[in-house]
């Protein structure tokens, strides 16, 4: 988390989390640290912090919906094959690929095993 002045916020944007923030925090945007986390605000202690949908507890109907077209701008592409083309469908590598963006969609964390 780091300290920052006052922080405009949409109040219609709350969620809860376990960790950094017990109150209502609020969504702000990317937190360009990795795919899928986020920046919030958090009022109590006037701070943001960078989270993951896995942080997130319960959110408005407003904020959950802001987080799915958030992670699904920020889901990797498809793997390629040779000459830079998109890799078949049926394809091992694809199915890999579909796999980690299914955990990604859940979790906002997008890992390469």
């Amino acid at each position: 988390m780091s300290a920052s002045g006052p922080v405009k916020t949409d109040p219609r944007l709350w969620f809860r989390m376990d960790r950094a923030c017990r109150g209502k925090p609020y969504l702000l945007g990317a937190s360009h640290t990795f795919p899928g986390r986020f920046t919030a605000w958090c009022p109590l202690k006037k701070r943001t912090a960078n989270c993951s949908v896995s942080d997130v507890t319960e959110a408005s109907l407003e904020a959950e919906y802001r987080l799915l077209g958030f992670l699904a701008g920020n889901e990797p592409h498809p793997p390629r094959g040779p000459g830079g083309l998109f890799v078949d469908s049926a394809s091992a590598a694809f199915r890999t690929w579909e796999k980690k963006a299914r955990r990604f969609r859940n979790t906002g964390v997008w890992r390469e095993t």
